[in-house]
């Protein structure tokens, strides 16, 4: 029975009309709300203020909804204008600001309206896609654009939180009425009854609709669709777009409404289909899901609201078996119903339900979008003009791709919106035609298959190689003939046991053929040989060849039953040699043939071009191989076809690798024999034998060779690839080639030229190549390349209809090259071998492999059509996933392949060998690629199986199997079930066996603390590491082996237990021996005799805290008595960090108590030492450095150095183990510096250092320090790395060490270290040297604070004037802030003892005319400022100079301690300057202090004079202040709670350096000189108590609480200060608000460790000081005319006198000040509380993740800033 179109019209318009009865229920009308209630967002609003949160600032503009109308003729600005502003105010949406969880409605004049001209064309665009701040503005603006007088612009843009695209049209039709009766000519619309807030607030109490219908109708929906993109989609997407048009012209229109008519359905279903069915085509998916935007106006009261009401349906298209045109406009039909009548159900709600997988790469649950407008809006009316609505150009998009059609009348117009980060424009142009196309031919019979409409014409090959005419009549051996002929000498075949010439090939060839011949043996036949890869296997191929015959090369590896079976596929006889002609009896033997007498004459068989040459078999999916037979014309046409791709040529010789049963050693075999050339026959054991393979090519030079690219990786990775290569050329070919192998071959050999070859053996040995490009193109591999000469290529769908460029599909190859077909497999060859795709004249082979052919004109490999590996609907390339574990440690070779069905399909990997810790590999992959990267199931095997090729034998991989509860074994003893019951309870699991990994199961570092602790006290967490599973675990704790003994502290990581050699490791301060657990791997997987042995020290296990500490002397003595009892070997030691001095002591007691030392080697460490010296020794041990830090500063700084993560637990043990650490390693390093070297190592020390560790800069000259150790000492590097590289460069780390150990042992070691200067006599010159130095520069410094607080206060005590005291206080400090980057750019530059030279003498000369000028009497005010502004300057150059100079002078062990000696000087400017200065003002006057301060420059002067300084490194400046200011700055607008912040402190910086301007004023207004000093000195020590307090305190959880919260603190004391004239209160105050001071400015540089990161410190840092460089001017200028406003309020008789104000603060001279004072610091209270009230300041950390060091660390400060913006974008997802 067949349905009527009236039925399906009728049954069409009674669903229609459900589905709008259920979407718009009777329903009372929306209750208006109070004014003062506030109002949430709507979903819609809160969805887009998410996504405008995480967007980049400058792409905000993204969800911008711009309106242009264009007025031409006579307008009325004014009345236009008013209309504008009149809309704005009707409606409150256009100006609500929205922030996160609550809405703000403001006042219209906040909505900009402006007028401007519009002189640039681009002026209209930038304005209608910029930004909008959400929660500062309205999200409406309008500008009025004057063209002329008689045609306008305006443009009205409001962010997609306001507005949607009917909003627009409502606006403009209320718009144009507005101006209308504006003009007089017509009556306002009425009042809005109801506003977006009151329909957010109704909504917020409906039903959430049918949410569970959506998400069993998207359940299992792949959540990317696999568009072909023409760049890999990055991590983060970049939204900037453009748009191509799309026209369906009337016809084509008029056939879409009459078959939307036809099928029951409306026009929009029509194009639905044919844009699901083109997405799914070129996505190779029958399952497409659409976007589809629905206006979600469910509410009669909203039809004239504005406000963002659109919803998005998400129809999902499915296109299995093949439906005709009829059958897909059902299925759309009846899909695009069912989801109109649940239209209700917001997307966002079914987005947070259905919680699909997000990733900040693309949008959820769909990427493209259709948007079908049918009926257009009525065009505005605006009296006396004529209006035009348009949109301005596109610049951002939403989604990958926007198909957006509007009914014109007859037909329809739109565009085809597209990322530009994915798309090129040609590329969308296509697909728009593309889409014009399909909908064409899919109307043109809606009854024939929508598959079979093609995208755009197929003539032909969709690339072909060029057209040649070679030479193809004669047979293959008759090349070689002419070659034995002319160069019967030359070296025809080459082995490792010896050569054969031409002729002696060509008589043994001869003498095969006629025995061959004897036996029966003709044309066409077929024959075996069975043979190993060496000299006598050429003579026998082409002995069967001059026969007639094709050969059948037999793999020696291969089963006897596969080599019975391929023989009886067609094989005449057997050539054997006698070794192996046992295993095919009645083989002829083929030491046997070659002593036979037969002629050495050519048999002269007639061979022709279509005889059989050769039978190769290839794997078959019946389990059962199958042979390619080809033709002699077919070998001859690729020969002659490839060698045009051979440049370099020609070349002598060419190496066979491969198994003789491939057509990959065609290539050399053949290339060599029919040039004249050699080819060299490596047999398998050489090729497949580092060592052997090596040593043959240095034997050998090889000019070309030809390789599996796995292969080559398996060599590389147990040797020097550089060894492995050949001298000329190099071709990769049989599987897909990645980029990373591409790179390593061209680093390995620069001048070697590498070419990719594909093609399968039917197509005869390869019929793609290409010169591998320098640089990725985007494929996750080196593309294929292009055809060869005369090879055709075409690119189908499954049916086999040819697909366009840039389409993948399955790769159809003709062309001469072609097999005849299978051996004895007709089916077969019917089945594979088949007519070309668009004429069916010419024969073709279908591959199999699925590919698109790229921009360039190159074949990219995609994987294979039957295997496509798509997980989770991403695109997974196993290479990559193959590359990352290849990178983990231990891992030596790698599989990866995917298993299961449909949506249980996933990724299973399979390593070796079998010592592979496999949690550390599963840890490693999550580190580096995404969740659905990482393969669930991991097998690890001894080896891998190989084909003889060379390949994996993926028939052979075991399949990982889950253990199921029945295979697990129990746990059965009490031990066992006791540590089975504590796993289930920290890991959350049930049913656990006894062989169960605990971090497999997702255990961590946490949870193994945890777990240790309620197991057994005795425990530690060593043992769970290296014991991690129950049964392990069990059988360490029954052993007894700890009952009533010491534990014992070396721990076997690795290798076996009587070992070849050992490497013992020392931790670094507070860590564990399991650290070393991924070194051991690595280690112990390149040298197999190796064990590696690392010590637990006692105290740091955090299961064990009561566990005492040991000295390092105890430590050492326990360590060499342990290893005394082991089989070692020769030892080698390696201490990381602090570790390095126990290290180094262990290696110098076993070398001492006759144990072989084969190396030390230390890692991210120096010697550090404490200064020598009775009062550094007094000063150490009673304030040891370590301790002048909270253990919440070292945690943060350990978090920022990579050591600590998220899941860190409790780090209190791990603190207290590592300032232990320290301070013994420090006492070491002391005592032995001191000692001058009196140990010394024979054994050689490597020290290895992360080439970006900032805690080991200057290591070009630092490593050299160890030569106070040892005689021999060298360096090496890892690039990119940190300062925990032994945690996340294990691989390279155990390659250095492994390295260096077989070199010493070896002989090779290094130099002999010549002059160390850290010890003896040249060490106590240099430290003379310094303190001569900083004696001289404290004295110049501490003089140079004295002048400035001397000029200040005779300032003012001249004039009494505050501006006098202010300009001189501003030139003191001012020119030394703004200069500071330039003087520490020519501290970097210049001579730094030159620089301190003349600092001091400018500043003696500037302090002369100063006493000259006291002396005559003539020193005025301005003068004081010019001297002080000197003074200042010259601070700015000298400071940074004698700081640089400091690592010049001293040995760098003392650095640090050398370096807190230099600072000294300031530390004394602030608490004695103040004190003494105005002591030396009482007694000497301003004369005697410049005197004194004259004085105090001569001693510097002098000192430098009689110093000459060392030529050592320095640390430099990585960027100029400019570049560091400008990243700074681009760090911080990506950061809205860094940028409130700094609003914060601009404020608090104005006030603070407000405070400081009047001080001194306020306290010489009712105190002295002295008493000035006292207040100052007070404020200085504030800031050491402070300092100290957060030494012993830490800080408040949330540091932002403390930063801001102390600045009330801050401001308190500096109202005491100015509250009461009494010098005892004012000092007071001023020490109170300088510790105050001190604390919140330790919490701010807290968060800017934390925050920022050591890397991006400088750059924020340097933002920060040029925000207090814009405040202090200000301040100061700001400070007269205050204290004049002020200053009468509280003299006798003023304003405030006689008030309660007067009471308290006083009256009198001066008193007024001190009120600006206390109204200063009483604004600060206030100031610091707002701040603490505000939420997004108060909780900033919340929102901005910790900056910590990664596994590498980019080169550049711009890369390492990038990396933080792609790690926030991720941490707001």
């Amino acid at each position: 029975m067949t349905e009527t179109q009236e039925s399906l019209q009728d049954r069409l318009a009674v669903r229609l009309a459900a589905a709008r009865l259920a979407a718009a229920r009777a329903a009372p009308g929306i209750p208006a709300r109070a004014e003062s209630t506030p109002v949430p967002p709507s979903p819609a609003q809160a969805r887009l203020w998410f996504l405008d949160q995480l967007a980049e600032p400058g792409d905000r503009g993204v969800y911008n909804v711009p309106t242009a109308v264009r007025l031409r003729g006579p307008l009325d600005t004014a009345a236009l204008l008013a209309a504008v502003r009149e809309l704005v105010e009707r409606h409150e949406v256009l100006r609500t600001l929205v922030d996160q969880d609550r809405t703000v409605v403001v006042g219209a004049d906040r909505v900009p309206i402006t007028v401007a001209d519009l002189d640039d064309p681009e002026r209209l665009e930038r304005e209608a896609y910029r930004p909008f701040a959400l929660d500062a503005e309205p999200p409406a603006r309008a500008v009025l654009f004057r063209l002329d007088d008689d045609e306008h612009v305006l443009l009205l843009t409001v962010h997609h939180i306001a507005f949607d695209a009917w909003s627009r049209d409502v606006a403009i039709a209320e718009l144009a009425a507005l101006y209308t009766a504006g003009l007089g000519l017509g009556e306002r619309p009425p009042e809005p009854r109801v506003q977006y807030g009151h329909y957010a607030q109704w909504l917020a109490g409906q039903q959430a609709g049918d949410v569970t219908w959506w998400t069993e109708r998207l359940a299992g929906l792949e959540p990317v669709l696999d568009l072909p993109t023409d760049r890999p989609r990055p991590a983060v997407a970049d939204w900037a777009g453009a748009e191509v048009p799309v026209r369906l012209g009337p016809e084509l229109a008029a056939r879409v409404r009459a078959a939307a008519a036809e099928t029951g359905g409306t026009p929009f279903m029509v194009l639905l289909a044919a844009w699901q069915e083109l997405l799914g085509r070129v996505s190779g998916t029958d399952d497409v899901p659409v976007g589809v935007l629905e206006a979600g106006r469910l509410h009669p009261d909203t039809e004239k609201m504005l406000g963002c009401f659109v919803n998005t349906l998400v129809m999902r298209g499915d296109r299995t078996g093949d439906p005709t045109g009829r059958e897909l406009l059902a299925r759309v039909r009846d899909s695009a119903l069912e989801a109109f009548a649940h239209r209700e159900t917001q997307f966002e709600r079914v987005v947070e339900v259905l919680h699909p997988e997000r990733n900040l790469a693309t949008t959820p649950i769909f990427q493209a979008v259709l948007n079908v407008l049918d009926t257009r809006p009525e065009p505005p009316h605006f009296p006396g003009v004529e209006a035009e609505v348009f949109e301005p150009p596109l610049r951002t998009v939403k989604y990958d791709l926007n198909l957006a059609l509007s009914n014109v009348g007859d037909g329809y117009e739109g565009t085809l919106a597209y990322r530009a980060d994915l798309f090129d424009a040609g590329t969308a142009r296509r697909m728009a035609g593309w889409y014009v196309t399909l909908l064409d031919g899919m109307l043109v019979d809606l009854d024939a298959p929508v598959g079979a409409v093609p995208l755009e014409p197929v003539t032909g090959p969709l690339i072909a190689g060029p057209r040649r005419d070679f030479d193809l009549s004669r047979p293959l051996h008759a090349w070689f003939e002419d070659w034995a002929a002319r160069t019967p000498d030359a070296v025809a075949v080459a082995d490792p046991q010896g050569t054969m010439t031409y002729a002696e090939v060509e008589r043994q060839a001869n003498r095969i053929a006629h025995r061959l011949s004897a036996a029966g043996v003709e044309a066409n036949d077929v024959v075996g040989i069975l043979a190993e890869r060496h000299g006598p296997l050429v003579p026998a191929i082409l002995g069967v060849l001059k026969a007639g015959a094709a050969y059948m090369p037999l793999e020696p590896a291969y089963p006897d039953d596969r080599l019975a079976y391929m023989v009886s596929c067609g094989a005449r006889l057997v050539l054997a040699e006698r070794a192996l002609a046992e295993r095919l009896p009645g083989a002829l033997v083929l030491e046997d043939v070659l002593a036979e007498d037969r002629p050495e004459t050519s048999p002269g068989v007639p061979v022709g071009p279509d005889h059989l040459a050769h039978v190769l078999f290839t794997s078959g999916s019946t389990g059962r191989p199958k042979g390619a037979a080809v033709e002699h014309r077919a070998v001859l046409h690729y020969l002659r076809a490839v060698a045009e791709c051979l440049g370099g040529g020609p070349y002598a010789s060419w190496g066979v690798v491969s198994t003789m049963a491939s057509d990959l050693v065609m290539t050399c075999l053949f290339g060599a024999l029919l040039s004249g050339a050699t080819v060299h026959l490596v047999d398998q054991e050489t090729a497949t034998d580092p060592d052997a393979y090596t040593a043959y090519l240095a034997a050998h030079p090889i000019d070309v060779i030809k390789m599996v690219p796995s292969h080559l990786e398996l060599l590389a990775a147990h040797g020097d690839l550089a060894r492995m290569l050949p001298t000329g050329l190099l071709i990769l070919a049989g599987e897909a080639t990645s980029w990373e192998l591409a790179e390593r071959v061209r680093a390995a050999r620069p001048g070697l030229e590498l070419q990719i070859h594909c093609g399968p053996t039917e197509t005869t040995v390869s019929v793609l190549s290409c010169v591998a490009p320098e640089t990725p193109t985007g494929s996750a591999n080196v593309p294929l390349g292009r055809p060869l000469a005369n090879v055709d290529c075409y690119v189908v769908d499954p049916a086999g209809r040819p697909l366009p460029a840039g389409v993948p599909g399955d790769l159809w190859i003709g062309g001469p090259s072609l097999a005849r077909g299978y051996l004895g497999r007709d089916d077969l060859t019917a089945e594979r071998f088949v007519p070309d795709p668009v004429t069916g004249t010419t024969r073709c082979y279908r591959t199999g492999d699925r590919v698109r052919l790229n921009a360039d004109g190159m074949v990219e490999f995609l994987g294979r059509v039957d295997d496509q590996v798509k997980i989770r609907g991403f695109r997974v390339e196993l290479g990559e996933v193959k590359s990352a574990l290849h990178d983990q440690p231990g891992v030596l070779e790698a599989a990866v392949l995917p298993i299961g069905e449909a949506h249980n399909r996933r990724l299973a990997a399979w390593i070796a060998p079998a010592t592979v810790d496999l949690a550390a590999v599963r840890a490693g992959l999550r580190e580096r690629l995404p969740e659905y990267m990482v393969p669930p199931a991991i097998v690890v095997l001894d080896t891998l199986p190989l084909t003889p090729l060379g390949k994996i034998d993926r028939a052979a991989l075991p399949m990982p199997e889950a253990a199921t509860a029945a295979d697990r074994v129990p746990p059965s003893t009490p031990t066992e079930v006791r540590i089975a019951a504590v796993w289930a309870s920290v890991l959350g699991t049930d049913d656990l066996g006894v062989d169960d990994d605990f971090f497999a199961l997702g255990g961590d570092s946490f949870m193994a603390v945890r777990a240790v602790r309620e197991i057994d006290p005795a425990l530690r967490v060593i043992d769970l590491f290296t014991r991690p599973t129950i049964r392990e675990l069990a059988a360490h704790l029954d052993s007894g082996s700890r009952d009533g003994a010491e534990s014992g502290l070396l721990h076997r990581l690795a290798g076996p237990a009587v070992a070849s050699r050992t490497v013992l490791c020392v931790p670094y301060g507070g860590g564990s021996a399991a650290a070393y657990g991924p070194l051991a791997t690595e280690l112990a997987a390149r040298h197999p005799g190796t064990a590696v042995l690392a010590v637990e020290l006692p105290g740091h296990d955090p299961a064990r805290p009561d566990e005492p500490m040991l000295t390092l002397p105890e430590l050492v003595d326990r360590v060499v008595a342990e290893l005394s009892t082991l089989s070692t070997g020769p030892v080698a030691l390696y201490g990381h960090c602090v570790g390095s001095a126990a290290a180094t002591e262990l290696a110098l007691r076993l070398e001492e108590s006759g144990v072989p030392v084969a190396g030390l080697f230390v890692g991210g460490s120096f010697p550090d030492a404490r200064l020598p010296g009775r009062i550094s020794a007094w000063w150490n041990q009673r304030f040891p450095a370590n301790r002048w830090s909270s253990d919440r500063s070292q945690r943060d700084f350990l978090r920022t150095l990579g050591a600590l993560d998220e899941e860190t637990g409790d780090t209190t043990i791990m603190l207290r183990g590592l300032r232990h650490d320290v301070e013994e390693a420090q006492a070491w390093f002391s005592g032995e510096l001191a000692a001058a070297g009196a140990r010394k190592l024979a054994a050689p020390v490597l020290c290895v250092i992360g080439e970006r560790d900032r805690s080991t800069e200057l290591y070009q000259e630092r490593y050299r320090e160890w030569g106070a150790f040892a005689e021999r000492v060298e360096l090496a590097t890892i690039p990119r790395a940190g300062h925990y590289f032994l945690k996340h460069q294990a691989s390279r780390l155990a390659e250095l060490i492994d390295g260096h150990l077989a070199d010493w042992s070896a002989g090779r070691l290094p130099e002999q270290v010549a002059d160390v200067e850290v010890v003896g006599v040249r060490a106590r010159d240099d430290l003379r040297r310094f303190y001569t130095v900083a004696v001289g520069q404290t004295a110049s410094l501490l003089g140079s604070a004295l002048t400035s607080f001397a000029l200040g206060v005779w300032a003012y005590q001249e004039s009494g004037r505050v501006s006098d005291y202010a300009l001189v206080s501003m030139l003191a400090t001012l020119p030394s802030l703004l200069a500071s980057p330039l003087g520490g750019a020519v501290a970097d530059r210049v001579n730094r003892r030159l620089v301190m030279l003349a600092c001091d003498a400018v500043s003696a000369v500037a302090t002369a005319a100063l006493v000259a000028l006291l002396v005559a009497g003539r020193l005025e005010v301005w003068q004081v400022g010019a001297i002080s502004g000197v003074l200042s300057l010259v601070t700015a150059f000298h400071r940074p100079a004698y700081l640089a100079a400091v690592a010049q002078l001293v040995p760098k062990p003392y650095l640090m301690q050398a370096n807190a000696v230099a600072n000294l000087g300031t530390g004394l400017g602030m608490l004695i300057a103040p004190l003494a200065g105005a002591a030396l003002i009482a007694m000497i006057g301003v004369h005697g202090v410049a005197a004194v301060n004259i004085a105090t420059f001569v001693i510097g002067l002098s000192t430098l004079l009689l110093v000459r300084f060392p030529d050592r490194l320095f640390r430099r400046l990585e960027e100029t202040f400019t570049q560091a200011m400008a990243g700074g700055w681009r760090f911080l607008i990506r950061r809205r709670p860094l940028m409130i912040m700094i609003g914060f402190f601009v404020v608090e910086n104005y006030l603070g350096m407000l405070a400081l301007a009047i001080t001194v004023p306020t306290v010489l207004s009712f105190g002295d000189v002295a008493a000035v000093g006292t207040v100052t000195a007070a404020q200085g020590l504030g800031a050491v108590l402070g300092a100290l307090v957060m030494v012993f305190w830490g800080g408040t959880e949330r540091r932002a609480i403390g930063m801001v919260g102390f600045v009330s603190g801050f401001g308190f004391g500096i109202l005491l200060i100015g509250l009461r004239p009494s010098v005892a209160l004012a000092a007071f105050g001023g020490l109170l608000s300088w510790l105050f001071l001190s604390i919140l400015n330790t919490h701010w540089l807290s968060i800017i460790q934390l925050k920022v990161g050591l890397e991006l410190q400088g750059r924020v840092l340097a933002t920060n000081q040029m925000l207090a460089v814009s405040m202090t001017p200000l301040a100061f200028l700001t400070a007269p005319p205050l204290s004049d406003l002020f200053g009468p309020l509280l003299e006798r008789g003023g304003a405030l006198a006689g008030t309660v104000v007067g009471d308290l603060v006083g009256v009198g001279p001066g008193r007024g000040v001190g009120l600006l004072l206390a109204v200063t610091g009483a604004l600060l209270v206030v100031w610091g509380a707002l701040g603490l009230w505000y939420r997004p300041l108060r909780r900033m950390e919340d929102d901005l993740p910790d900056a910590v060091a990664g596994a590498e660390i980019a080169d550049d400060l711009d890369s390492v800033q990038e990396e933080a913006d792609r790690e926030l974008a991720r941490v707001h997802t």
